[in-house]
């Protein structure tokens, strides 16, 4: 599984597009990297190609990792967190 994030940089409340294969629309689970752990985002649409998630409070610069039934996958790019 592989997942882009569009745009790759953003800040809390933003909505972000994250394309891969293999996703599973709302069910799909979306963690951005936090201070001392990843912190989870709502999923606010999607199908097996795309959700759009909003960046959460907590997040800070790191790999954004999307976990489906079939397995768990980090972007190949950080997201950047703006103030």
């Amino acid at each position: 599984m592989t997942n882009n994030a569009n745009p790759q940089s953003g800040s809390v409340g933003d909505f972000v597009m994250i394309y891969g294969t293999g996703l599973e629309g709302l069910s799909t689970e979306v963690f951005f990297q936090g201070n001392s752990e990843n912190v989870s985002a709502n999923v606010m649409a999607g199908d097996h190609t795309f959700v759009m998630v909003q960046v959460p409070s907590g997040a800070v610069t790191g790999p954004i990792t999307v976990t489906t039934s079939g397995g768990t996958g980090a972007g190949p790019e950080n997201f950047v967190v703006t103030p």
